[in-house]
């Protein structure tokens, strides 16, 4: 009965250490992981806006380190000896002003001191976080809460891309600022925030935990004062031992050639695949805006893939040159000519309005032929002949029409621009006073 007793309130013990801890602890790592890679995602902009080369940009990544190494030693001292909850509350609220300082970095240095600023901020908070849970599970109970809370990193870096990207595509240019200063502020205020409820919310030892009952604290504290006392009959080590133990060096280099390869690749990923093709930050380029064509539209609504106009602009600028002053009203304008297109020309110019070759081949030609204006039809061009049978009419290159079918629809295309019908349909076209033969 008593076994039972014991094991019954040891799993409820546990049980509600766990969910108090590890969700805040949780939480903590999040922010810890995306506010070191974030950088990855501020460089798709970052680097054109501040003329960073990609070396400099991986030394501002790599500094960081340097600073984190440097006092994570000292740091975990720190939090012996101040206690859990004051001490990592201050390395969340300073290494949250740091990261929301970063967003107004304006030149290499900057960036240099506020990411080393970072690393010294952040020092000893993966470590410090793994004592503070010696102060409230057993052994045997280590090692789950420890990867309730380490799989946080994970987590932020599969979610870190889109809330950063977002909030920089969505930000941009909002109160003069660009949209990767937005995400160091959206990212490092709420680690401040996280900071100050730190100091309300975590207890720095079982005997100090009011949200425990008197049996669970006691049954607590039991448990960890036996697993010290027999740790402690094993003798205590010196800190030169453990610089001096090749087993601590052996598995700090191996665990440096494995965050080589993981920050490695959180920090240049981005810039990896959006090199890889026409990408924006946060979706294909060409997604449809405001003002732009949406996937699957008419392509000639696009722009020319030969640096031409808009169809709208060359629409526009069509009507413009066919509105002549006493010419009726506006005469209809056919579709942008393609290589093979065997559709009439209504009028000879509309034709070469539309095509930017064609402009260019009608101002050499125009130098030695001139154009003919009068006030009652619009401008007629008048070429050498080949350049009008082979864009003017728009018939295939190697398609030769007969010289009286010629004379026909040059006629016909003057008569609907006087009348200001439609010369294109067939139906009116019929209509059409023919050409009188000449007479022999």
């Amino acid at each position: 009965m008593a076994g039972a007793s014991v094991t019954e309130l040891e799993q409820q013990t546990i049980r509600r250490v766990y969910w108090r801890l590890i969700p805040i602890l949780f939480v903590m790592m999040f922010f810890n992981y995306l506010d070191r890679i974030n950088l990855g995602y501020a460089g798709l902009t970052m680097n054109k806006d501040l003329g960073l080369s990609p070396a400099i940009f991986g030394f501002a990544a790599s500094i960081f380190f340097l600073g984190y190494m440097v006092l994570e030693v000292p740091s975990n001292l720190m939090l012996h000896w101040l206690g859990a909850r004051i001490w990592l509350a201050r390395i969340l609220i300073t290494w949250g002003l740091v990261a929301a300082l970063t967003a107004f970095v304006w030149n290499p240095l900057s960036l240099y001191v506020m990411r080393f600023g970072l690393g010294v901020a952040e020092a000893g908070f993966m470590p410090g976080v793994v004592l503070y849970l010696t102060y409230w599970f057993p052994a045997r109970y280590r090692a789950r809460a420890v990867a309730g809370y380490i799989i946080a990193g994970s987590f932020s870096a599969v979610l870190g891309g889109p809330i950063s990207t977002s909030i920089m595509t969505s930000f941009d240019g909002t109160a003069g600022l660009h949209g990767w200063q937005w995400m160091f502020l959206a990212e490092g205020v709420p680690t401040i925030l996280l900071g100050l409820f730190t100091l309300y919310y975590l207890t720095d030892r079982p005997a100090k935990a009011s949200w425990l009952t008197k049996e669970q604290a006691a049954w607590l504290e039991g448990e960890l004062a036996a697993e010290r006392a027999e740790i402690e009959q094993q003798g205590q080590h010196r800190l030169i031992e453990c610089v001096l133990d090749i087993r601590v060096w052996l598995l700090a280099a191996l665990f440096g050639c494995a965050l080589v390869g993981i920050y490695g690749l959180l920090l240049w990923l981005p810039q990896i695949i959006k090199g890889m093709g026409n990408l924006s930050n946060i979706a294909r380029r060409h997604r449809h805006h405001r003002g732009q064509p949406q996937l699957g539209q008419d392509r000639r609504s696009q722009v020319s893939s030969r640096g031409g106009l808009s169809a709208r602009r060359r629409r526009d600028a069509r009507q413009r040159l066919c509105r002549e002053p006493g010419a009726g009203p506006r005469v209809p304008v056919h579709r942008r000519l393609q290589p093979q297109c065997r559709q009439p020309a209504v009028l000879e110019h509309q034709c070469l309005a539309a095509d930017r070759r064609g402009r260019r081949r009608l101002d050499r030609a125009g130098q030695h032929a001139g154009a003919v204006r009068r006030p009652d039809r619009a401008v007629v061009h008048r070429p050498d002949q080949g350049l009008h049978r082979k864009l003017l009419l728009g018939i295939g290159r190697h398609r030769w029409l007969p010289a009286r079918r010629l004379r026909h629809r040059r006629h016909h295309a003057r008569q609907a621009a006087r009348d200001g019908i439609d010369g294109r349909d067939p139906v009116i076209r019929r209509t059409l006073t023919p050409l009188p033969r000449k007479q022999p």
